[in-house]
């Protein structure tokens, strides 16, 4: 959580590597079994991505597959 502060202040919180911390914390909620969590995480970053680069960029297709994963 603390990468995710320091990003979002240094960068704004609609920047691509604070989506990057997003995924990282989705990833380890997923993990711990916060299933709830991590589909609210992943969901922020892909946000996040389609807003700064375009639903068909790669990035935004890895949070898609994130989120498909938690849905299994």
């Amino acid at each position: 959580r603390e990468a995710l502060a320091v990003r979002g202040g240094a960068f704004g919180q609609r920047h691509p590597l604070v989506a990057e911390s997003l995924t990282d914390l989705g990833v380890l909620s997923e993990a711990r079994g916060d299933l709830r969590q991590a589909l609210a995480l992943h969901g922020r970053a892909l946000a996040i991505r389609e807003e700064a680069r375009g639903p068909k960029h790669p990035d935004a297709g890895r949070s898609l597959t994130s989120l498909g994963h938690l849905h299994k």
